[in-house]
């Protein structure tokens, strides 16, 4: 989310003067306003600065008709990329206005933008709490299916889809290895179950079929 936004003007004397800061204590880097406006005489276009040494990332644009850059402070972390638009909006705001309101219209269109990637955040946010509900369910289900592997020793056949609805499609090896069933036994478990149509054989693959079971 952006930290502030800065305008350099260009003066005669001076070199690269901020014309506009928000917020007033927003903390730029030493001999940073020389250099953006050095490096966009010869680029007027977008670029992206990142400095490690100085904390400092952010998004600018020159407007070689005004002779203005316009800065957008960002998070350490933050993509530039998502902020190009707005970057883009912001310098149309500033071809279009005086110095007399443009600070007001800035601030309008920064404040906007905040509130874009708050429920941008909020979105992420609550995606991730999703996926994170997901894989604890996921674990649930895992640690319920060993319990019933463990447990299961009535029907040979239940214990056998359990295995295969807890690790998927298994070859016999595996479910020889899962089960601790002999070979010879296996064999005849596997054979009525096909005929059943509990599980299929495909690629030299078991594969649970109960849920293609509908009464």
């Amino acid at each position: 989310m952006p930290e502030g936004i800065f305008i350099i003007d260009w003066d005669e004397y001076e070199g690269g003067v901020i014309s506009l800061k928000y917020p007033e204590d927003l903390e730029i880097p030493v001999n940073f306003v020389q250099l953006l406006q050095i490096s966009h005489s010869f680029n007027p276009g977008i670029m992206n600065i990142k400095e490690d040494a100085d904390n400092f990332n952010g998004l600018s644009l020159g407007n070689e008709e005004l002779q203005k850059v316009t800065v957008l402070v960002l998070s350490k972390f933050e993509d530039a990329e998502d902020f190009k638009e707005i970057l883009y909006l912001i310098n149309d705001v500033v071809s279009k206005h005086s110095d007399d309101d443009l600070l007001e219209e800035i601030l309008r269109l920064y404040r906007a933008s905040q509130s874009v990637f708050r429920a941008r955040e909020a979105v992420l946010t609550k995606l991730a709490n999703e996926v994170n509900a997901l894989k604890n369910t996921e674990i649930d289900i895992r640690q319920s299916f060993d319990w019933l592997i463990r447990h299961e020793t009535n029907s040979p056949k239940k214990k056998i889809l359990f295995i295969l609805l807890r690790y998927g499609t298994l070859n016999l090896e595996d479910i020889e290895n899962y089960s601790g069933f002999s070979y010879e036994d296996l064999i005849k478990y596997l054979e009525e179950m096909s005929k059943d149509q509990l599980i299929a054989l495909k690629n030299e693959k078991y594969n649970s079929m109960i849920h293609y079971i509908l009464d």
